[in-house]
């Protein structure tokens, strides 16, 4: 029976689908069994009936071994030929588990490959199925081993692409290159892994991972084998996404095939292969790709590789050679000239080989006169015709396999350093979530400090670097009085799932046409960890429209985003078994010329420091050890250097006169501490290291932090 028409009939017998699932009869499991195993033989048709009536009643229905009714149902109704009846049974089935907590991996697998194969008809599928990824990832290390073999094409090996060669080896994911499948699978910390990677913490979707889950989806239907298996354009897309820039080499202009096709008779159109050229400009200039058709699929290679092989082999210095030399020169001139209109290090190629391509037709003209001549001075009878030469060399037009095989030498080692390049300078995966709105300029910093109940808090402090947050256009035509920065601070657990969500609001005022300087930094606090964990911040900026009191009355135009993770943190210890410093936070005085006072100071999160920066060092000790006099007695050293060495002069902030160690006393085991550096001492620029050390006297334990700034002037 169709499907509609069957729940039609439920509902109007009085069977509701809403509400919560009713308990099952009394042989319920085994009749449920019974039509499960009716599946499995193939007899999809005579279980639908049973399954439904199984599924009305309690849509996230499990039979214990065997999963879910609504995976059974719904591979019934695919069986049958009925796969929107199967797509609707599933969605429902997920519904119903998702509002249970209830997983089932059968269900997850067969509704993923059908969004993975474009096969799901609904946007909101691809919604359902990144947390079903997730789930699915955690739960692989009690799927069968054969149902994990049977996963791996569809859902494994597209993760080890975009997954960091560290991880790969941990988890043994490494080997299915060579269609190895480690078992079990460690997905508990592949789905860590992907929650590390939400560039949008502030949202309760892994926008990533979606965008992920969307490309596979493209490669599988646009870059697969007939093998069912990804080409090497599908590898580039899932890290990348789409180029910038697409193009392909044609081979198809008139001069060209004048030149070279027709001139030798072996050689076909069909010869010159298939190719893609994609450039992502965005990245980095080293992030070009160029695909060409082989063996029936496309593999990454070089401008060489679109030379006909038949052409390059067999150049020499015989009649025959010459012939396919000269077709090679003007086959890579046509390859050059076109990718050069596309990215800028083939046009150096392109002008070479051009060159020589132009003597070559001189030549060849040259040839053609001097013929012409010859034939009319045998006409008169003159026995010996006029030659035209050219000087023989390298470069010369008369010894053409020379150049060829020079060009196609010079042209693969630079195709190689190009794909050392590549390998260096282009990211292993990027995300195209921030195109659409351009990055807030913030910069952070992270400071870890104890408090009295044993927990860690962080402190993240930030601020925007100088310089306008919109641009003319939008100034112009966007209405609003003032800017407003969402911050969102996401507290996060060792396997990454969120623990804290705290959201601050931050109002300014818009000058319009007036270069933006930078704001005085902020402060956000997250509190309470233990442990490792993790920090994510996300900023959003938007024009506003402020009340009378000054808050916020309408919402603009989304200007800017930005997102900073702070990942692996580790609580600082607080049992007292070991002297701890905190993270050293740098602040800056307001007035550069009144004394140091940590009451005039605001966080620095910057890393550039001037020589008139009036920067302080703030931190804090913790598990001082009490001396015979119940008094607490350290060392501070401070010191500042340079990776090649030198050292500059650091002044204690509330003592007069310099010096780079000091000691004090106190009366708690915890001590706040600061110091005020002298940059103006230092007559370089370029990096420092800023190194505080803290000795306790009484105990002999020592602590140190250290502080990278860049020094500019």
């Amino acid at each position: 029976m169709n499907r509609t028409r069957l729940l039609l009939l439920l509902v109007s017998l009085g069977f509701g689908l809403g509400g919560p699932a009713r308990a099952q009869p009394q042989g319920t499991a085994a009749r449920a069994s019974a039509a499960i195993a009716a599946v499995e033989q193939g007899a999809a048709e005579a279980a639908i009936d049973p399954l439904e009536a199984v599924f009305e009643q309690d849509a996230a229905y499990a039979v214990p071994g065997q999963g879910t009714v609504a995976y059974w149902l719904g591979r019934a109704y695919a069986d049958t030929g009925d796969p929107e009846s199967a797509l609707e049974v599933w969605r429902e089935g997920l519904d119903a588990l998702g509002e249970t907590g209830l997983f089932d991996w059968r269900l997850a697998d067969v509704f993923l490959r059908h969004v993975l194969d474009g096969r799901a008809g609904e946007e909101g599928d691809f919604g359902r199925a990144t947390p079903l990824y997730l789930n699915l990832l955690a739960a692989l290390e009690a799927v069968p081993p054969d149902a994990v073999a049977a996963m791996a094409q569809a859902h494994l090996h597209p993760l080890a692409y975009v997954v960091p060669d560290a991880l790969l080896r941990e988890t043994g994911l490494d080997a299915m290159e060579a269609g190895i499948l480690p078992t079990p699978v460690d997905g508990g910390r592949l789905a860590a892994w992907w929650r590390s990677q939400d560039v949008l913490p502030a949202t309760h979707y892994n926008e990533r991972l979606d965008e992920h889950l969307r490309r596979v989806a493209h490669a599988r239907h646009h870059y697969r084998t007939p093998e069912g298996t990804y080409d090497d354009r599908a590898r580039v897309y899932i890290r990348l996404g789409p180029p910038d820039r697409r193009t392909e080499v044609r081979f198809d202009d008139t001069r060209f095939q004048g030149k070279v096709i027709q001139r030798n008779l072996t050689l076909l159109s069909s010869d010159f292969p298939e190719n893609e050229f994609w450039v992502y400009e965005r990245l980095d200039q080293a992030a070009q790709f160029l695909f060409y058709r082989h063996e029936g699929y496309y593999q990454l290679g070089e401008p060489m590789d679109l030379v006909p092989p038949t052409l390059r082999t067999g150049v020499g210095s015989s009649g025959r050679g010459q012939q396919k030399a000269r077709a090679v020169v003007r086959t890579l001139e046509e390859i050059y000239r076109q990718l050069a209109l596309h990215h800028t290090s083939f046009a150096t190629r392109y002008t070479d080989v051009a060159a020589y391509s132009s003597l070559l037709d001189d030549s060849e003209a040259a040839a053609a006169a001097n013929a012409e001549v010859a034939t009319a001075l045998q006409r008169t009878l003159v026995a010996d015709p006029v030659s035209v030469n050219v000087e023989g060399s390298a470069f010369s037009a008369d010894v053409p396999h020379l150049y060829a095989e020079k060009a196609l030498m010079e042209g693969h080692v630079a195709d190689e350093q190009a794909a050392r390049r590549r390998e260096t300078y282009v990211p292993r995966t990027a995300t195209n979530l921030f195109d659409e709105v351009e990055p807030l300029p913030v910069v952070a910093r992270t400071a870890r400090f104890l408090d009295d109940d044993g927990t860690t808090r962080t402190e993240v402090y930030w601020g925007l670097t100088p310089g306008p947050l919109e641009d003319p256009q939008t100034l112009a035509e966007e209405p609003g009085d003032a800017y407003l920065i969402v911050g969102s601070v996401v507290q996060q657990l060792a396997d990454h799932r969120n623990r804290v969500l705290r959201v601050e609001r931050h109002t300014m005022p818009r000058r319009d046409g007036e270069a933006e300087a930078a704001r005085e930094p902020q402060r956000y606090t997250a509190a309470g960890d233990t442990g490792r964990y993790h920090l994510a911040v996300q900023w959003d900026l938007y024009l506003a429209t402020l009340g009378p009191d000054g808050v916020p009355v309408r919402l603009g135009a989304h200007l800017r985003r930005q997102s900073l993770r702070f990942d692996t943190l580790q609580a600082l210890e607080a049992t007292g078994g070991t002297l701890v410093m905190s993270d050293l936070k740098p602040m800056v005085l307001r007035d550069a010329t009144a004394t140091p006072d940590l009451a005039q100071a605001v966080p620095y999160p910057f890393d550039r420091v001037r020589p008139d920066t009036p920067l302080l060092l703030y931190f804090e000790v913790y598990h001082l050890a009490f001396g015979p006099d119940d008094r607490t007695h350290y060392t501070v050293e401070y010191e500042v250097t340079r990776p090649e060495g030198g050292a500059l002069r650091l002044r204690r902030g509330r003592e007069d006169g310099v010096s780079s160690r000091a000691a004090y006393e106190g009366t708690a085991r915890t001590a706040p501490e600061y110091v005020a550096l002298e940059l103006g001492a230092w007559e370089g620029t370029g990096p420092l290291t800023v190194t505080v050390r803290v000795t306790d006297d009484v105990s002999g334990r020592q602590a140190e932090r250290t502080l990278p700034l860049v020094m500019v002037r």
